[in-house]
């Protein structure tokens, strides 16, 4: 039985060693805070950024805690009311899993909330140097009618990018943004 111990010991060492060892000879990650460095690993802050250790709030607090703390690409959530409007919100959770309307939503008394328009009046006071990934929670085809109309085109084509899901969904960007998708590209 000792010589068992003993041997997992010795295994138990060679890993802790073996690791302490890796992590002595493997660079540590640098994270970048622009698409167009080289190098690992762009640091996108997911659901507008923890504030204060929460996670997917959306909140107009949490954008503005983590854009003052340096971080400039952000992913937000965006969903829709039951009157079809667009909000950042990741789900609706907190609502019973029933999407509430947006007067509902924006009354939150806890965060501010904020609907599209009111994020994009955000992005251009004050994330003028920011990057966005949306990640639409609802059809996306829907999305479009409203950003497209919303963004004006220099920040679609200099601050967005589309998350997509598929290739069904890149194929519905590419159909109805055609000439933009094909200029990017080149």
């Amino acid at each position: 039985m000792r010589s068992v111990l003993r041997a997992v010991g010795v295994l138990a060492d060679l890993i802790v060693g073996g690791l302490a060892l890796l992590r002595w000879a493997t660079p540590p990650l640098e994270w970048r805070q622009s698409f167009a460095r080289n190098g690992c690993c762009i640091d996108i802050t997911h659901a507008g950024g923890l504030l204060d250790g929460v996670a997917y709030t959306n909140s107009l607090e949490a954008l503005n805690q983590n854009y003052q703390s340096g971080r400039r690409i952000f992913e937000i959530d965006l969903a829709l009311t039951s009157d079809d409007h667009i909000v950042l919100a990741h789900d609706w959770d907190t609502y019973g899993g029933k999407a509430p309307d947006r007067a509902t939503f924006l009354t939150d008394v806890t965060l501010t909330r904020l609907d599209f328009d009111q994020f994009i009046d955000w992005v251009r006071q004050t994330c003028s140097d920011c990057r966005i990934v949306t990640d639409t929670k609802f059809e996306f085809e829907q999305f479009w009618k409203t950003y497209s109309a919303t963004v004006p085109p220099e920040m679609q084509r200099d601050q967005f990018v589309l998350q997509t899901y598929d290739f069904a969904m890149a194929q519905s960007l590419e159909r109805i943004w055609i000439i933009p998708v094909h200029s990017r590209m080149q």
